[in-house]
């Protein structure tokens, strides 16, 4: 952007001070009128030169902020996108946490039960299967 206003601030001055500086050289130069319309041109030609590059330059600024705010928002949105993955792949991890649990919970409970019964019998008297597991 100071690019673009130091272009258009010269071709400003340029064009401001376009009459004072061929008045001077037409002085100056004499009678090679050829030369001094050639000047003109070229000198005209870089003053509208001046204009274009700086709204050039202008249209640079306006789209290069455009263009990084969708950068900005790309990268949100994949920062969103990995949280919502991870969150995904976390409760995954409890989901099937949850149902090992449930698994060796019911497991659990029935080799409890069965070696409840076992130990009942055994104090109720039983003792031939007391002594086959005190061979055991």
């Amino acid at each position: 952007m100071p690019l673009a206003l130091l272009m258009l601030v010269t071709g400003t001055l340029m064009f401001i001070h376009r009459d004072e500086y061929f008045d001077y050289l037409e002085d100056r130069a004499g009678s090679d009128e050829t030369s001094t319309e050639s000047l003109e041109t070229w000198y005209n030609v870089l003053a509208a030169g001046f204009f274009v590059t700086a709204l050039l330059q202008i249209f640079r600024c306006l789209a290069s902020r455009k263009l990084l705010f969708f950068v900005k928002l790309d990268a949100s949105e994949l920062r969103a996108a990995f949280l919502e993955d991870s969150s995904e792949y976390a409760r995954r991890q409890d989901d099937s946490k949850q149902e090992i649990r449930a698994k060796y919970d019911g497991i659990r409970e029935t080799y409890r039960s069965k070696y409840a019964t076992e130990r009942i019998r055994a104090t109720n008297g039983d003792e031939d299967e007391e002594k086959k597991s005190d061979l055991i």
